[in-house]
């Protein structure tokens, strides 16, 4: 049976994602070559760190807020066309030299 297994660092975190084909109790038939978990994580975590006993979640809420922040900054499609447009009829003005 082929199976997700987590590679993590020396401090649990996770590294990447490999296929593996699994024994009847889920061990890799064939070692990895590296540190991994087994047990699939919850759904939602966006760093994930596997604690010995369970996956946690370690990005902090400030750090979700500052991400929120610098992605609010990012001009919408419709921003990015009105200010295209606008810098078109600029340009087309400064051609018929109204301004």
């Amino acid at each position: 049976m082929i199976k997700h297994i987590y590679e993590i660092d020396s401090d649990g975190f996770l590294l990447d994602i490999h296929p593996a084909e699994v024994d009847v109790q889920g061990v890799p038939i064939i070692d990895p070559g590296f540190d991994y978990i087994t047990t699939d994580p919850p759904e939602g975590l966006y760093r994930h760190k596997w604690t010995g006993a369970e996956w946690v979640e370690t990005k902090t809420q400030a750090e979700f807020e500052e991400e929120e922040f610098l992605q609010s900054l990012i001009p919408s499609s419709d921003e990015i066309e009105a200010a295209e447009f606008e810098i078109k009829i600029l340009n087309i003005l400064m051609e018929v030299e109204v301004i």
